[in-house]
């Protein structure tokens, strides 16, 4: 690590290879993946709790999936429960 004085007060320098990234940065990534992961995790206990009796395995998998918005599934979205699908009467 380096550091340096500016304004009176010290800031450090983490460096990888050749570059220099600061301390804020870090904090600032570090707090995005902590969001993304309580977002994934929380929309992976609300399909939890309404699609009760399907693979977790695969709920995980939706939910990872809706986030990063790739578009994939392992299952027909009309399978789903009519909490999470409001155009399916019963």
């Amino acid at each position: 690590m380096n550091y340096f004085a500016k304004n009176d007060r010290q800031f450090h320098l983490n460096l990888i290879g050749n570059r220099e990234i600061g301390h804020s940065t870090i904090i600032r990534v570090l707090s995005i993946i902590l969001l993304s992961i309580l977002i994934i995790t929380a929309g992976f206990f609300c399909l939890l709790v309404f699609e009760q009796g399907k693979n977790p395995v695969h709920l995980l998998f939706e939910s990872v999936s809706a986030f990063c918005t790739v578009g994939l599934s392992l299952a027909d979205t009309s399978d789903t429960s009519e909490y999470l699908n409001p155009d399916r009467h019963s």
